[in-house]
């Protein structure tokens, strides 16, 4: 058995269909039936149920999850060799939700390259949970964003701290808030909140992690906002909030990436308090490979935020 032969295995195993993973392989499908034939052969049983659909037999199930297992050993050597060798000719992969994505990875990102112009960089994006899986499957090397739940085997290494806060246009303090203007403006770290239970809000959804905290703290005020606009995306829902249609809920640190482009266009952000924010980290696997590229690019995240390892 080679590792070409469980390559081919796993393939036909995640696509169930021959004739789709000979295509994904660039082989033929008679090819691909062979390599799993030689597996069936060294092993004495039958890995697939030919007959449609297409499933595993209890054999298969098992084999899966060794060849799982055996496909990343491989990957990890082959890492560490070229690391071995000269890591700056490695990959780079980076998990990150859409709406991060360009607030902490634009600058480091830009760095890196620079200095190591020969490592191929792959940004994965996805939902918070998508991220999380991808990393815990050793999809990415890492993920920028919340520690993952399972944390069993999960290095997280602090690099800033996410502060909820509202972010206010000038059109809607003018309009509905002018008589508190002046007694806002001063201090923006200890407002009443409840001064802005009379706004129109844009919201992002709630299913949303972005979404959670204008929820929360609805509840927690004891308020029903009058939501003009809902949607799934931060970055669409400053942009509304931008061009004056209502207050916006969010962590503060999805207005920096605005601010280069409102062009000095004044806006207000007044804070919530400590019990909604959340730490930002830098996630890896405790028993993967740290490649010499992803300890560096750890390294230059951890400098660019002014952190330190716990």
């Amino acid at each position: 058995m080679t590792f070409d032969n469980i390559r081919c295995f796993l393939t036909a195993a995640e696509e169930m269909n021959f004739t789709r993973a000979a295509q994904k392989l660039y082989i033929s499908q008679q090819t691909l039936s062979g390599h799993i034939a030689k597996i069936e052969e060294e092993y004495g049983c039958k890995l697939f149920n030919r007959t449609p659909p297409l499933s595993l037999t209890p054999e298969g199930i098992i084999f899966l999850e060794k060849a799982q297992s055996l496909s990343n050993m491989e990957k990890e050597l082959r890492k560490e060799l070229v690391d071995l060798r000269d890591f700056q000719n490695g990959n780079l992969s980076i998990g990150i939700t859409r709406s991060r994505g360009s607030t902490y990875l634009t600058p480091v990102l830009s760095k890196f390259h620079e200095i190591y112009p020969n490592i191929r960089l792959e940004v994965v994006e996805g939902s918070v949970s998508e991220i999380e899986e991808a990393l815990l499957k050793a999809k990415v090397d890492v993920t920028v964003g919340f520690p993952p739940q399972n944390r069993k085997n999960v290095e997280s290494l602090v690099i800033t701290r996410e502060h909820v806060s509202a972010i206010i246009p000038p059109s809607i303090m003018d309009s509905q808030l002018i008589q508190y203007k002046y007694k806002l403006l001063p201090d923006g770290r200890k407002v009443d909140w409840m001064l802005f239970k009379d706004c129109p809000f844009v919201s992002v959804d709630s299913r949303f992690e972005a979404g959670k905290p204008f929820v929360t703290i609805c509840e927690t005020l004891g308020i029903s906002p009058q939501i003009i606009l809902e949607t799934k995306s931060v970055d669409t829902a400053l942009q509304f909030c931008l061009a004056g249609l209502g207050i916006l809920v969010c962590p503060e640190v999805f207005i920096n990436a605005y601010k280069n482009k409102t062009n000095n266009q004044p806006f207000y952000i007044y804070p919530w308090d400590d019990s909604l924010s959340k730490d930002i980290c830098v996630n890896y696997l405790k028993s993967k490979y740290c490649s010499m590229a992803t300890r560096k690019f750890i390294s230059m995240m951890m400098n660019a935020y002014q952190a330190s390892k716990p």
